[in-house]
């Protein structure tokens, strides 16, 4: 069956990029100014953009990255639930049109039925709502005993939020620096982000200071009445006066006096259990044309009988894993 959509793939940006993009609803955690500049902060060797259209009207404004074999939405690591200017509830079909091996990363929900995805993994999120008993939660976790020497070992540091231009910088070249994988390839992307976000007041940072030197940073990005953890990176030097914890709960207690409704740490590392309570699901998935669907299958069932006859000729009991897997998250320093 023909498809109903219309796919033209742009070199550069252009104006017909900036009239399909102004008649398109902007992302919750990407406003138009942010989505353009993240397409171009993109190496055009590693960029695709593309407009999708339905009876000449655009149903989609897509830029993704390549990443080895796979391309992802340039937001996907970047912000929360990351998107792309898109008439709602059209966005997965509009990718679907692309004919691309596209990873889907960090959402909210699993992917809709009829969707042609090879895979679908789902971690636990954390988020700890303003209202609770922060300090109550982590006498229960076993985290009071960090926090509280956290309070009394750092009590000559200084802590500054919010100081402007430089300060979220200098926490995500630390962490780039420290972690060095696939996902700090983002870096430049983050990079820009954090300028535009904090020019809006969306964006928040939190740094400690031995006198004049920083030891330790977090970053955050507000999202309606959430904030949202990004990243971090501490000097391991100060590690055993828990520089790293004494901030990040110090963030906590600023997300409340400020007004927000909930600190959202999201998910894939088991310290996190530690600070807040599970909250909803972080959903990955691998959407590809139904061709490939079909092959990936195929080769994941002879994989899978493979292994059971070797268990058999050999009398393993074959274990299953269970069907989720982490998301792809910054790591957390």
């Amino acid at each position: 069956m023909r498809s109903p959509y219309a796919v033209h793939v742009a070199e550069r940006w252009d104006a017909r990029l900036d009239a399909a993009l102004a008649q398109l609803p902007e992302t919750p955690s990407c406003p138009h100014d942010l989505y353009r500049a993240l397409a171009g902060s993109l190496p055009a060797r590693e960029r695709l953009l593309a407009l999708v259209e339905r009876d000449g009207a655009p149903v989609a404004l897509l830029a993704l990255r390549q990443q080895q074999r796979h391309w992802r939405l340039v937001t996907d690591g970047v912000v929360p639930s990351p998107g792309a200017p898109s008439v709602p509830g059209e966005l997965l079909s509009a990718l679907s049109a692309l004919g691309r091996d596209i990873w889907v990363g960090a959402q909210d929900a699993p992917p809709p039925r009829g969707v042609p995805v090879s895979g679908t993994y789902a971690i636990q999120a954390y988020r700890m709502p303003a209202t609770a008993d922060f300090e109550a939660f982590w006498h229960e976790t076993g985290m009071w005993g960090m926090v509280k020497r956290g309070r009394e070992s750092t009590k000559r540091f200084d802590i500054r939020v919010d100081e402007g231009p430089g300060a979220a910088e200098w926490t995500l070249r630390q962490w780039a620096q420290r972690w060095k994988s696939e996902e700090t390839r983002t870096l430049p992307q983050l990079l820009v982000a954090a300028d535009h976000l904090q020019r809006r007041g969306l964006y928040h940072t939190f740094r400690m200071f031995d006198g004049e030197r920083p030891i330790a940073g977090y970053n955050f990005q507000a999202v309606g009445g959430r904030l949202v953890f990004q990243t971090t990176w501490y000097d391991e030097h100060y590690a055993t006066r828990k520089v790293g914890a004494r901030l990040f709960e110090y963030a906590f207690f600023w997300a409340r006096d400020n007004g927000f409704d909930e600190i959202d740490i999201g998910g894939g590392h088991d310290y996190k259990a530690l600070w807040a309570p599970p909250r909803g699901e972080l959903w990955a998935y691998n959407l590809c044309p139904w061709p490939r669907v079909a092959l990936k299958r195929a080769r994941s069932l002879a994989a899978l009988l493979v292994r059971r006859s070797r268990s058999a000729a050999h009398n393993i009991p074959l274990r299953h894993a269970p069907h989720a897997a982490a998301v792809d998250q910054p790591p957390a320093g």
